[in-house]
């Protein structure tokens, strides 16, 4: 939810096996008109995304990540060209979701694997380290964050870090 006008901001599914549609809600819960294609649904989809893993608001743009990028759209639905390269960030492979700070600065858990492989969710030989990862609102790397915008969140050899959050 939007926290200034109330909108509502959600993933729709186009059918079973496609979760792409984005949808905007106007505070009375119609549809937001002035997003998408005058519906207010866009779909992102393509041959190669199926599935929205998480969206946010970031003021009056949207966020969304599909596979490791995280995209960032205008208030109308259009791509915001502003944003890391063409309105397309390269985030961290295998991050399930992104956070926002106050700031809208974006936070990522990142894992490397000795091995350079995910082990079966606890194998005591397997050694691991988990790092938070802070981009800055625009989607650039924050290197002012931690060692070059990473700080190490866990060093394990049985456990990984999969979500984080961040307080505001």
């Amino acid at each position: 939810i939007h926290p200034a006008n109330g909108r509502i901001l959600y993933i729709a599914p186009q059918r079973a096996d496609h979760w792409t549609n984005i949808a905007v809600l106007r505070a009375d819960g119609t549809r937001d008109t002035s997003f998408g294609g005058g519906d207010g649904m866009l779909d992102v989809g393509s041959a190669s995304v199926s599935f929205l893993q998480d969206l946010e608001w970031q003021g009056d743009k949207v966020l969304y990540q599909a596979n490791e990028r995280i995209t960032r759209l205008n208030a109308d639905g259009s791509l915001d060209a502003t944003f890391g390269d063409g309105g397309i960030m390269q985030g961290i492979q295998d991050a399930s979701d992104f956070h926002l700070d106050a700031d809208g600065r974006i936070y990522q858990v990142e894992h490397e694997f000795v091995e350079d492989e995910p082990p079966p969710l606890i194998d005591p030989t397997v050694q691991s380290t988990a790092r938070i990862v802070r981009f800055t609102a625009d989607g650039e790397l924050d290197t002012s964050y931690g060692q070059d915008g990473r700080t190490v969140a866990n060093q394990t050899s049985s456990l990984q870090v999969r979500r984080a959050t961040v307080q505001v």
